[in-house]
């Protein structure tokens, strides 16, 4: 069998034919798609019984309880007969010659993964090309999702993902990075439809249990990286962690209930920096590099705090966005039909 879709379900009975149907009209026939239901609490397992009498590529399982998306994907891993394993999340849908073109270019290649573009539709609104960094060997390949693998070379190196419910993917993702002997070569032409819907775990607040898991997740990231045998400030930017750390203040830090779980972020940060991983990362930004090496936890607050972007949009006849303006206490941008034309600095006292 060339490829196995692994298809970890929870709740998502009306996006499930959606989907599926994506993945049966693959030009790619010899495929199996495992789908694995994390014991939902709506119709799931029913639709996904009834889709599978449809077609017999379609393998259904179910976990005893809810385990969560990456003990199901592991599973998956485990139940895979396919030369290839790819991944997809109910809720969205891949092209119709998605995962050929993908073995095709692995094949070809001889490499072990090979990913494709991604598309992301955010609810009631237009689709967005996701930029990739198509600099170099590690650059090309983000969002797990939109990659195929090479079963042996996942196996080999043990390679799956952690059972935390926030930061799971980044921490796969970094452990195929350093692992992976060649380039991570990227098919353009072909997509992953990523639909982010309301109610999704991205959307939600967190509480101490996702920033638990979170910060779990960046030391299993740093862990990785201290491992091998790259340079660590290169190895740290070619991987993404850059970006990982940013999210800090650009997203977690807005999504977190209230100022005690806040601190407890603050802390975990000052945790790292005394192991010299993030203060390489913040080193461009002064404030938050002497904060984090001082230990201050209430300046690092007023710095993150600070930092947090405040966005107003204006519309033409309520429909067409042509204009943006960002701002913090730091900086201000301004954006004309989503290109930045203004970009000022704000005396932070």
């Amino acid at each position: 069998m060339k490829l196995s879709i692994v298809v970890p379900c929870y709740n998502v009975a009306s996006y499930l034919e959606r989907g599926l149907t994506s993945l049966t009209n693959q030009t790619l026939t010899d495929i199996e798609i495992i789908c694995i239901d994390d014991k939902s609490t709506d119709n799931t397992l029913e639709k996904l019984k009834e889709i599978a009498k449809c077609d017999l590529r379609i393998k259904v399982f179910e976990n005893g309880e809810n385990k969560g998306v990456g003990y199901t994907r592991n599973r998956g891993i485990d139940l895979a007969k396919g030369e290839f394993v790819g991944f997809m999340d109910p809720d969205d849908w891949v092209d119709t010659d998605f995962y050929a073109k993908l073995i095709d270019k692995a094949e070809k290649t001889q490499t072990p993964v090979v990913c494709g573009e991604v598309l992301e539709h955010p609810f009631g609104q237009k689709p967005i090309k996701l930029k990739r960094f198509v600099k170099g060997n590690y650059f090309s390949f983000q969002y797990h999702y939109s990659a195929v693998y090479h079963r042996e070379f996942l196996n080999y190196f043990n390679i799956c993902y952690p059972c935390l419910c926030i930061g799971e993917d980044t921490v796969f993702e970094t452990m195929v990075k350093i692992r992976t002997p060649k380039p991570i070569l990227h098919v353009r032409g072909v997509a992953y439809h990523y639909c982010r819907r309301p109610g999704s775990l991205g959307d939600d607040r967190w509480g101490k249990k996702q920033l638990d898991d979170y910060i779990v997740a960046i030391n299993r990231v740093f862990d990785e990286f201290n491992n091998s045998d790259m340079d660590f400030p290169v190895q740290a930017y070619v991987a993404g962690a850059l970006y990982y750390f940013n999210y800090f203040y650009e997203g977690v830090f807005t999504k977190l209930r209230g100022p005690e779980l806040q601190r407890q972020l603050v802390e975990a940060l000052i945790k790292l920096s005394k192991k010299q991983r993030a203060t390489v990362l913040y080193a461009n930004d002064r404030r938050l590099f002497y904060a984090l090496a001082d230990e201050n936890v209430d300046e690092v607050l007023g710095i993150l705090k600070a930092s947090v972007w405040e966005k107003r949009e204006f519309f033409v006849f309520d429909r067409f966005k042509f204009m943006e303006i960002r701002k913090n206490k730091f900086r201000k941008i301004i954006f004309l039909f989503g290109v930045p034309v203004l970009r000022s600095a704000i005396k932070y006292e």
